[in-house]
């Protein structure tokens, strides 16, 4: 019959008593177990105290080494709410038409069309006007612009996209000289 181990876990605190490690071994300890999940910079010293106690205890020689289990952290559970992000728009004007929408928070109009709906956070499109250019800066860091083609209301507007384009949550809008915006959600 074999005998029973007796684990011990070492903690950083032990450090400051080297000659814990030797009463531990003396008092039957067979096992050291590392939590990994911490400390990690005392790991080797914790691993050396006790290489160091076996030594003077002559256990090494009688091929009695303590067992050095390195336990590793497990998943981490979060407590907190993941942050919501929208999926990113991927608009390819070679395999879709580059005509959508750009629709204020407060937009309101239903429109009945295949074609894109991006959401900004701005309350009403003010000072743009038909023709007006609107610069962005995709996802990948491309630069492209919105031309508008239609203004359909305060809140909404019909816009062609130069080039394909990925966006997202991130995406600045340019609609005037110091105005930016950004999109909320991308359809």
């Amino acid at each position: 019959m074999e005998s029973a181990s007796i684990m011990v876990t070492l903690d950083k605190d032990m450090l400051e008593i080297p000659a814990l490690f030797k009463e531990l071994l003396k008092s039957g300890m067979t096992i050291a177990r590392i939590n990994l999940a911490r400390d990690y910079s005392v790991w080797k010293s914790l691993v050396e105290c006790i290489r160091t106690a076996e030594k003077e205890l002559g256990l090494e020689k009688q091929n009695m080494k303590c067992k050095i289990y390195m336990d590793l952290p497990g998943p981490k559970i979060r407590v907190s709410d993941f942050k919501k992000t929208i999926p990113p728009l991927n608009i390819n004007t070679e395999k879709s038409a580059p005509i959508g929408y750009l629709m204020s928070r407060k937009s309101e109009d239903s429109l009945i069309s295949n074609n894109f709906k991006i959401k900004i956070n701005i309350e009403e499109f003010t000072d743009v006007t038909t023709g007006q250019i609107i610069p962005i800066i995709d996802s990948k860091g491309r630069k492209r612009y919105f031309t508008v083609l239609e203004r359909i209301s305060v809140t909404c507007l019909k816009v062609e996209l130069n080039k394909s384009a990925i966006l997202n949550e991130d995406t600045v809008l340019e609609l005037g000289h110091n105005y930016k915006c950004k999109i909320t959600n991308a359809k």
